[in-house]
């Protein structure tokens, strides 16, 4: 009578089945593990990021825009984070000139003239409404001959503020973004008090009528 028991044959194919389980098992854990780490890195860096962003406001609101001429310096306990590092980039907001707004404006005047096949019948009340001499025309001008001095005071009194968050994840950089646009109203009271002490006329503090403003294009 032969003695019941594993042949080689049965047990390599058995090991080899095992073998597999494992890999497959130690490669989700793995992942999962990757993956947990990358969420607790992200979640700090949002909290830094965040932190940083208040402290920034709460030296803007001391110090108004003209302290900060040149990017201001983002430091980070290095004990408590020492993967972590960050930078602070302020930049001044450009505005649209007034020619670039007239061209829009115009080529939606063609479109809606387009539309309606050139008829003023044709044309919604809407449309009817912005021909020459109508309320909506007048205002249209008013704000365009204001145009330029609106146009200095948001430049001067808007920045944008980016807090970036840098790490090493195992052999990747990361990177965290935090973007805010903030308000200096003493910089708007003074641009406004400037504009109303101007001649009738005269262009605009810092350039002529539409003129553009000068800033810097961060990537996102």
């Amino acid at each position: 009578m032969r003695a019941k028991g594993f042949t080689l044959l049965e047990m390599m194919i058995a090991m080899a089945i095992l073998c597999g389980a494992l890999t497959w098992l130690v490669v989700g854990m793995s992942r999962n593990i990757q993956a947990e780490n990358h969420a607790k890195l992200m979640t700090t860096a949002t909290f830094l990021a965040r932190e940083k962003m208040v402290d920034f406001e709460d030296d803007l609101y001391t110090k108004g825009f003209t302290e900060f001429a040149e990017n201001p310096p983002c430091e980070l306990d290095a004990k408590q984070f020492p993967r972590f590092s960050c930078k602070i980039i302020v930049d001044k907001v450009e505005l649209p000139s007034a020619e670039q707004i007239q061209s829009v404006l115009t080529k939606a005047k063609d479109a809606q003239s387009t539309l309606g096949g050139g008829d003023d019948k044709k044309l919604p009340p809407a449309a009817t409404n912005s021909a020459p001499g109508s309320p909506l025309t007048a205002g249209a001008g008013a704000l365009a001959s204001q145009f330029g001095i609106i146009k200095d005071v948001l430049e001067q009194g808007i920045r944008r503020i980016t807090v970036q968050v840098m790490w090493k994840e195992g052999r990747a950089d990361r990177d965290l973004s935090l973007v805010a646009y903030y308000t200096d109203v003493r910089k708007v009271d003074q641009a406004i008090q400037i504009a109303g002490q101007a001649p009738p006329g005269a262009p605009p503090p810092g350039g002529t009528t539409g003129g553009g403003g000068t800033g810097t294009k961060v990537g996102p």
